[in-house]
This record gives structure tokens, C-alpha cells and sequence, in this order.
């Protein structure tokens, strides 16, 4: 009887187990589809809507552009202020590009048309809101 308790106890351990490891499957299933499905609204070109420099308007970024491709971005949004290309990489709700100084955003919102992001560059922080080209 005591052996038949262990091996219930032990199948109720394993269950438990299981349904553990296929929610945390299921998990990882839906955060990959989250993020694919960011990575497709990002694909296009976007061109700075409205920026912001510590909560203030910075006329000086209006011709801050993204270009997002499947796995890459080009931009002139860099540290250089120059025009670089580099690895995408998109986790959650963060977007990072991977330039000669690679730079990390906050994704507030994105839509079909819009997308909203902040970051940090040498102590100021950005709010970039930018509109999707139509080709």
C-alpha cells in the first residue's frame, strides 16, 4: 500500500511537473508570436512625427527617419548623427539596434500607421513618435 501512495504521489508530482513545463511552452509560444507580430508592423519605413528631448520639442530631430527590415535597421537616429544600418533585434516591448553604437528603445505603442518609442542617449531622454510611409 505504501509503495502504490509513493508511486500516486510521485504520478501527482509528475503531472504537476508537466503542466508546468507545457504553460511555460504555451508561454514561449505566445511571447514569440507577440513578438513576430511587432516585428511585421514594424517592417517599412517611418519618419519622425513629432520628437521630444527631455520632455521638451526637438525641432532638431525632424528629419530623424527608421527603416526596419526583417532581421536589420537603417537609420540617421544614431550617436554619430550619421546614417548607419545594423541588427534588429526585437524582445517584448523592447527594440534594439545594433549600430556601431548600439542603442536600446522602449516601445510605447505601435500601430498599422504609428509607432511611439523612448530611449536614453548620453544621459537625455527621447520620445520619438513616427508615422508609417505609405508606398
Amino acid at each position: 500500500m505504501r509503495q502504490l501512495l509513493t508511486i500516486f504521489t510521485q504520478l501527482l508530482t509528475d503531472m504537476n511537473l508537466c503542466k508546468i513545463l507545457i504553460a511555460l511552452l504555451i508561454f514561449s509560444i505566445v511571447a514569440c508570436r507577440n513578438d513576430d507580430k511587432q516585428r511585421t508592423k514594424l517592417m517599412g519605413h517611418w519618419n519622425l512625427l513629432h520628437g521630444e528631448l527631455n520632455d521638451n520639442a526637438a525641432p532638431s530631430l525632424e528629419k530623424v527617419f527608421f527603416e526596419f527590415n526583417k532581421d536589420s535597421v537603417r537609420t540617421n537616429f544614431t550617436l554619430s548623427e550619421q546614417e548607419e544600418s545594423g541588427l534588429l533585434i526585437v524582445n517584448n516591448k523592447k527594440i534594439i539596434q545594433k549600430t556601431v553604437e548600439p542603442i536600446e528603445y522602449e516601445l510605447e505603442e505601435i500601430t498599422d500607421s504609428t509607432l511611439e518609442m523612448t530611449t536614453t542617449l548620453r544621459g537625455s531622454d527621447f520620445r520619438l513618435t513616427l508615422k508609417k510611409e505609405i508606398k
